[in-house]
């Protein structure tokens, strides 16, 4: 969608611009009307430019082939991110049907990155836009659980933490503000986690679909507030500190 979007946006600026070509080219043009068009690619050049500026855009969904050699390959290479890469964003593609067997291999795959690589970003697994969870579904269970152990265990690493929080905020926020605010207590210091607590604070003040009152929003908005500055404090002395180390 995205994709196609920005393709209108560009096409209809490129319609609109003022024709500046030569005569001559014109010509050239018109000859070339008749002649069918050349099968050496489907894709179009701003295909080409969304998949160099966006890698994996296009990974969708594969051939039944594809994924019977994707998923031996994995069993017998079980450290074979990128197969897993690449089978994770086929099971989540839109194009492939939602069926008991597809969702048990997307959570079997999705489980060994959490268990295995809980440091590695949303982004470089599932693509640019990520991992979205719509629902509290017993995938969504098994998958959080496991993220809630993975943070348990590595209680002061900040990107595992941060990693948990991001698939758990938007299906339980009550649970991200949880994970922030003992990362609070354990690394006071940790610029990200007021950030994303004021993050969390403005969804819930802006939510169109929660009534509530005029106190409650005042609440909000000094929480807000005290978060803000605790971030920019807290962000503002990293970067001091960065910039003396590299002076030293």
């Amino acid at each position: 969608l995205l994709k196609e979007r920005n393709r209108n946006r560009i096409e209809g600026v490129s319609a609109a611009a003022p024709d500046t070509s030569e005569p001559e080219l014109h010509k050239k043009k018109k000859t070339r009307r008749g002649r069918r068009p050349s099968a050496r690619s489907a894709k179009t050049g701003l295909d080409a430019v969304f998949s160099a500026l966006m890698p994996g855009l296009d990974d969708g969904k594969l051939a039944a082939g594809q994924v019977r050699k994707l998923e031996a390959k994995g069993t017998a290479e079980p450290d074979d991110t990128e197969s897993r890469i690449r089978l994770l964003r086929h099971y989540m593609s839109y194009e492939v049907r939602e069926t008991p067997a597809v969702i048990r291999s997307r959570t079997t795959h999705h489980l060994w990155f959490v268990r295995n690589r809980p440091e590695m970003p949303a982004t470089t697994i599932f693509g640019i836009f990520g991992r979205t969870n719509f629902q509290r579904s017993p995938e969504y269970i098994t998958l959080r659980d496991e993220w809630l152990r993975q943070a348990a265990a590595q209680k002061s690493n900040k990107m595992v933490r941060l990693n948990a929080v991001e698939f758990v905020q938007e299906i339980e926020p009550d649970v991200a503000k949880q994970l922030l605010k003992g990362g609070m207590a354990i690394d006071p210091t940790v610029y990200e986690y007021p950030f994303q607590l004021l993050r969390l604070a403005r969804s819930e003040r802006d939510d169109v679909d929660k009534e509530i009152t005029a106190d409650e929003r005042t609440v909000l908005n000094r929480r807000i507030l005290d978060l803000g500055r605790t971030s920019l404090a807290l962000i503002t002395k990293e970067r001091s500190e960065d910039r003396d180390a590299n002076r030293g």
